[in-house]
């Protein structure tokens, strides 16, 4: 899901594991997310984040619940990074590496946040470098 930045699964060709938590409902993108609709889903509260949450969250610009003012100015749990849209910058897979540049402005935060995903052929690490 690139909409919420989250690293929602890590997969090895022919191995059915994923390392990364995977959640019992179904997902949604942030932008999706309508609580006349999915209120009766995923719950009041954080349930604008959990529609959308699986294996690695990126809590950025705060973690944790919101005090009462900022659930009724409609405040994001865990902060803008897992509820916001990401854009993609650069996609590319050739024989050397596959790489994805991704990443979001959080306007209540006044940051910018960039991730860089790279796997190469032959190994089994995922190199990542954040900014």
């Amino acid at each position: 899901m690139t909409g919420c930045g989250h690293l929602a699964s890590l997969r090895i060709p022919d191995v059915d594991v994923n390392p990364l938590w995977e959640p019992p409902w179904p997902l949604i993108e942030p932008g999706d997310f309508d609580p006349d609709k999915h209120l009766d889903v995923y719950g009041p509260g954080e349930g604008r984040l959990l529609a959308s949450l699986a294996g690695h969250n990126l809590c950025l610009n705060h973690f944790g619940d919101l005090t009462e003012t900022e659930e009724a100015a409609h405040g994001y749990y865990h902060g803008e990074a897992p509820n916001l849209p990401w854009t993609v910058f650069e996609q590319k897979a050739d024989a050397d590496e596959a790489k994805l540049d991704y990443g979001l402005d959080l306007p209540d935060a006044q940051m910018r946040f960039r991730r860089i995903l790279c796997i190469r052929p032959g190994e089994s690490t995922l190199y990542l470098s954040e900014r």
